[in-house]
């Protein structure tokens, strides 16, 4: 049988908990890839701002968090795209085609 209270409950709950978890397990991880950035190289995201944001009796503050993640999401792809562009301006400097080793890591990521 079901426990009343299952049967009652109205709502899922939430993540935030296990998501502060892995944001602080991995803050020096993010802390890192941030601040020694493409995002700050380019000057889209200033350094001292999050170092401070990147404390960890900071990042519990919900906005921070999403913030945080946000850009560490956009570094993520940035670095993806950036070695991608890198790897499509090298093959087409040595003429390799789909076939070559170059193509496959295009291809596979």
């Amino acid at each position: 049988m079901i426990p009343r209270e299952i049967l009652e409950r109205r709502y899922k709950g939430d993540t935030t908990r296990y998501h502060r978890a892995v944001l602080e397990r991995q803050l020096p991880f993010i802390r890192e890839m941030l601040c020694d950035g493409e995002l700050v190289k380019l000057g889209l995201l200033a350094r001292e701002p999050l170092e401070t944001a990147l404390r960890r009796d900071v990042v519990v503050d919900a906005k921070t968090k999403a913030q945080v993640t946000t850009a560490f999401i956009a570094e993520l792809w940035l670095r993806r795209f950036l070695k991608t562009k890198a790897a499509c301006a090298l093959a087409l400097r040595v003429g390799a085609g789909p076939s070559s080793e170059l193509g496959s890591e295009l291809h596979s990521g």
